[in-house]
């Protein structure tokens, strides 16, 4: 009877590994830059920050082979590529975020003073 169970979980864990396997396929790293820049995800990406924030398409390419180097997959290498973009146009909210901090002062010395 232990055996059974035994033998039950171990087949268990072994379906839990090849569905891991099967998930992490899909993120992994392009073997080349150019294979990288021609898959769709990417294509879909250019154009979205070309046509929004009137980004030139060879300095997003240019800003993407450069991540392209850094990490080890498609998808982290789309969302540095994101959060860069997004900090240059100020789209991150953090200039939302310091200039907040900026009115407190000014209206805590206005009551003082």
């Amino acid at each position: 009877m232990v055996m059974a169970w035994f033998l039950g979980l171990m087949k268990f864990k072994e379906k839990d590994e090849e569905d891991l396997q099967q998930t992490k396929a899909p993120s992994e790293k392009s073997e080349s830059l150019n294979a990288f820049l021609k898959t769709p995800e990417t294509k879909k990406f250019v154009s979205e920050w070309q046509e929004k924030k009137k980004f030139t398409k060879r300095g997003i390419e240019k800003l993407l082979g450069v991540l392209w180097l850094q990490h080890d997959s498609n998808k982290k290498i789309m969302k540095a590529a994101g959060d860069i973009l997004s900090a240059l146009t100020g789209e991150d909210g953090l200039l939302k975020v310091l200039s907040g901090f900026k009115l407190v002062p000014e209206g805590l010395r206005k009551i003082l003073g």
